[in-house]
């Protein structure tokens, strides 16, 4: 799961992080840019690959739309270099 305000820059990491998995195919989810209409898709135990917005994860914490399994069972990558994590209590990565 990758996080940042500017829908260019997830775009490019998501799609170049993919390319570097070459000579193997991603046959998984991939979603460079995540709509909110879809953010139920966070919640699947499959791999994925997932750009988020800053504003959609704001607001998935504020509905509490996503339990904390589906939160500890991601890997999250804050690309912002001045954004962290939401809080104290979720297992994000700022890298």
């Amino acid at each position: 799961m990758f996080v940042s305000s500017d829908a260019a820059k997830l775009t490019s990491v998501i799609l170049g992080f993919k390319s570097l998995m070459k000579p193997f195919d991603w046959s998984y989810t991939l979603a460079p840019n995540l709509p909110a209409a879809m953010q139920g898709i966070l919640e699947s135990p499959i791999p994925m690959l997932v750009g988020i917005s800053r504003e959609l994860l704001h607001s998935i914490r504020e509905e509490d739309s996503l339990d904390q399994d589906s939160i500890d069972s991601k890997t999250w990558v804050f690309l912002d270099k001045d954004e962290g994590p939401l809080s104290n209590n979720l297992s994000y990565q700022n890298l």
